[in-house]
């Protein structure tokens, strides 16, 4: 049995059930194989988990390489393209981790996001090099502004969200433009004056 053949039992037991309610077991019995075999290939249900994330988030960045590389389109543009990403991505953890709001819980949460975080970090890297080709200098206070940028953008997404229904997918993919380009001028636009 081939770690993609794990991975992908994994994957549609987590999407009709979510990753709380899935075992290893129920991974093991889904791919056909015995427990430990599972546990041979991955350390953990998270393991696998994490392994189908990082899938998705090298996926996004082979298909988005050229246009985000690409001198000539408008950083803006850039920013609101990332920003769909971005959601996209999020509504996938989501229905992976969870299948339905009610079965969030902060623990499950909070450890999702400390194990994935590192992905936070290649954003940033990613976004200064596109900023880079735009003019900007890669300075560390680059990389700190982007980082609040990009943290700024999904916690926008998870305030609406919380405030409405993870089910108004498309209400919320229509106030991208809006949030991605107000971000982004509050931090490109140089300091307004003082009194």
């Amino acid at each position: 049995m081939s770690r993609e053949s794990i991975k992908r039992a994994a994957l549609e037991l987590f999407r009709r059930y979510s990753y709380l309610k899935t075992s290893v077991e129920d991974i093991a019995r889904a791919a056909g194989i015995g427990k430990g075999s599972v546990y041979l290939t991955f350390k953990s249900k998270e393991d696998i988990l994490l392994s189908l994330l990082e899938d998705e988030v090298q996926a996004l960045y082979d298909r988005n390489d050229s246009f985000f590389l690409d001198p000539s389109r408008n950083v803006e543009v850039k920013m609101e393209h990332f920003a769909h990403d971005l959601y996209d991505l999020l509504f996938q953890i989501r229905d992976l981790m969870f299948g339905s709001i009610e079965n969030v819980y902060g623990r499950e949460l909070q450890d999702v996001y400390n194990k994935f975080s590192f992905q936070i970090d290649r954003a940033v890297d990613y976004w200064v090099k596109i900023l880079e080709l735009h003019g900007w200098v890669p300075t560390d206070e680059l990389h700190l502004q982007v980082r609040e940028l990009i943290l700024f953008l999904a916690g926008r997404f998870l305030v609406y969200v919380v405030s409405h229904d993870w089910s108004q997918r498309e209400l919320i993919k229509a106030q991208i433009p809006l949030w991605s380009n107000r971000l982004f001028k509050a931090f490109t636009s140089p300091q307004p004056p003082r009194l």
